[in-house]
């Protein structure tokens, strides 16, 4: 009976893992935007991780996302997105829906660094949108959006 339950798991270890794969392959990575060279690439491996309420038109960002979900006991996934949008300024407003701003102030300088690398000069002040593991700072003039997801401290 043993080797029975044994042999059992083993072959449904053996067919569930590459099954598993190639149908959900593992998000796990930690990942610059840097390490793509053009936009169209950048944007496509970010909506691997982030939904986009509008087209953007250019990002940098760093993903740090543990993909939990394989093993014998799949779990919650972590993560810690931040990402600096280039946007059409009458698409800003789909970005902010069900959060509500906050005077609170927020550490930004992840974000000024990102945009920094990509030669963006941001002059306005941003308006801060926050809740539980979301921030978003607007840049109206500038059409910027900085968006940091995270479920990790």
């Amino acid at each position: 009976m043993l080797l029975t339950l044994a042999g059992g798991v083993g072959f449904q270890g053996w067919v569930y893992q590459p099954f598993m794969a190639h149908y959900f392959p593992n998000r796990t990575t930690n990942t610059y935007s840097k390490q793509f060279t053009t936009d169209v690439d950048k944007i496509q491996f970010l909506k691997r991780y982030l939904v986009f309420p509008s087209d953007i038109e250019a990002t940098e960002f760093h993903v740090i996302y543990y993909d939990n979900s394989g093993g014998i006991i799949p779990g919650p996934s972590d993560w810690k997105i931040k990402a600096v949008l280039k946007i059409a300024p009458q698409h800003l407003a789909a970005w902010t829906q069900n959060i509500k701003a906050t005077a609170k102030p927020q550490e930004l300088a992840w974000g000024y660094s990102l945009a920094h690398q990509r030669g963006w000069v941001l002059h306005s002040q941003p308006k801060i949108y926050a809740a539980t593991g979301k921030l978003i700072a607007v840049f109206e003039q500038e059409g910027i959006i900085f968006k940091q997801l995270t479920t990790l401290n």
